[in-house]
């Protein structure tokens, strides 16, 4: 499973998931990005950083993405024996919508 957060506005992962061997799946995450409306960024995620990302609440998702588990949003984060929730608004825009498209692809709705 890969982690996914949306901080600023921006879709952050350090790994490409994988949807199958046939898949170019960093066109992939771009192309979501560019269809949501956010821009994506591959490149580690510091402690630090969503430290502060939690503290100015610019982080609005963090969600798991993997093979069995589609798109599953996290609701706490734990660093330094402190739990960070995220926003709990019923609704998770981004992998609401990443979880749509690759359902369809998983049933062959789309390719």
């Amino acid at each position: 499973m890969n982690v996914i957060f949306v901080i600023n506005n921006t879709l952050i992962t350090s790994i490409f998931i994988r949807l199958d061997p046939g898949r170019d799946h960093k066109r992939f995450i771009y192309q979501f990005g560019k269809e949501a409306g956010i821009l994506v960024e591959e490149r580690p995620v510091s402690v630090d950083e969503l430290k502060e990302a939690f503290h100015n609440k610019t982080i609005t998702e963090a969600f798991g993405v993997g093979t069995a588990a589609v798109a599953s949003p996290i609701k706490i984060i734990g660093i330094d024996n402190i739990n960070y929730n995220l926003p709990s608004n019923n609704s998770n825009p981004v992998s609401d919508l990443l979880k749509a498209k690759l359902n369809d692809i998983r049933t062959g709705k789309k390719t």
